[in-house]
């Protein structure tokens, strides 16, 4: 059963492309901001997709653009199972019944997070040279990605946020299993999707026309014109 603070939008057909999934979107969250009298905005994408479906509810809002990197850390040998995550301010998450189980030692997980630590600033180092990061101190934060499926790495990101001491978070989403929406909702204030359906799936063939990868350089454009465009 869905929670009160899920909305499904229950968009027809599919999308054309992460930025016009980010466009329509933005019409939604602004009606929520506007429902529930929402301030002091800053919008999150995660990169790399979630980063093209921010910038335009963002822009829609008039608000700040930030990101949020969240890295699964892994059991040894078994580069499939996440023991837990950590996010870029460096808080880890981890998965104690997981790692009971295995044995895995103190020490390696030390090692895990420093190796995730490293991959983070990384891949941020580049973005956070044309937009440095947010206090998340008392704002309303929306939360966006390209899509959600198991939710694994969304939970571990939404505990990391909070945090950050927000005041309220709304996750929005165009596309994530209903079943999945239900688990991350007790970890968000609002959640809102466009397309929600009932079963699972790993592809996003079925709900996009183009869903071609990300790179760094297509986040980087985004991130300069998001920049220049709000400076005025």
């Amino acid at each position: 059963m869905l929670r009160p603070n899920v909305h499904i939008i229950n968009h027809v057909g599919r999308f054309a492309s992460r930025r016009v999934a980010g466009e329509i979107l933005a019409t939604h969250v602004a009606a929520h901001v506007r429902a529930h009298n929402l301030e002091n905005i800053v919008v999150l994408g995660l990169p790399k997709g979630g980063i093209v479906v921010a910038a335009p509810i963002a822009h829609a809002l008039g608000v700040p653009l930030d990101f949020v990197v969240t890295r699964k850390l892994f059991a040894p040998h078994q580069p499939q199972l996440a023991i837990g995550a950590i996010t870029d301010p460096g808080r880890a998450f981890l998965n104690k019944p997981v790692i009971d189980a295995l044995g895995i030692t103190d020490a390696y997980i030390e090692e895990e997070i420093e190796r995730e630590k490293q991959e983070i600033q990384m891949a941020t180092g580049a973005y956070r040279s044309v937009l440095p990061s947010t206090s998340l101190v008392g704002k309303t934060v929306i939360v966006a990605d390209d899509n959600v499926i198991t939710g694994s790495t969304m939970f571990a990101t939404l505990r990391g946020l909070w945090a950050e001491r927000p005041n309220n978070i709304v996750l929005a989403i165009p596309i994530a299993p209903r079943d999945t929406l239900i688990s991350l909702s007790e970890f968000a204030d609002s959640m809102i999707a466009l397309q929600a359906p009932a079963n699972s799936f790993s592809s996003m063939v079925d709900y996009y026309d183009e869903y071609e990868p990300v790179t760094d350089q297509d986040v980087m454009a985004i991130l300069h014109q998001f920049v220049a465009e709000m400076a005025f």
